[in-house]
């Protein structure tokens, strides 16, 4: 994904932190941060903490995004962005 994001603009940190923050909430429907605090951590690594089935629908939801991207012209970061956004397994998944 970090290749994909950075061929289409993403350079700086905030740029990831931004875009993996909008697959969150398509996944999910909450940011990384509102799910540690869910699942009660703190300084752990969220996906260290997932179980199969939130790791699964969380690649899902990255696979869908890097097919639909591919498309798209490089430095298309608000491009991506929106395609997270929109993505459908955010609308069947989301909490």
């Amino acid at each position: 994904m970090t290749d994909e994001w950075k061929k289409r603009g993403a350079q700086d940190q905030i740029d990831y932190e931004i875009l993996t923050v909008e697959i969150s909430k398509a996944t999910f429907g909450i940011t990384p941060d509102d799910y540690k605090k869910l699942k009660g951590l703190k300084r752990q690594n969220l996906r260290d903490h997932m179980d199969d089935f939130e790791l699964i629908f969380t690649m899902l939801v990255e696979r869908i995004h890097g097919i639909q991207h591919r498309g798209s012209p490089e430095g298309a970061l608000r491009q991506a962005r929106k395609l997270i956004v929109v993505s459908p397994l955010g609308e069947v998944t989301g909490a």
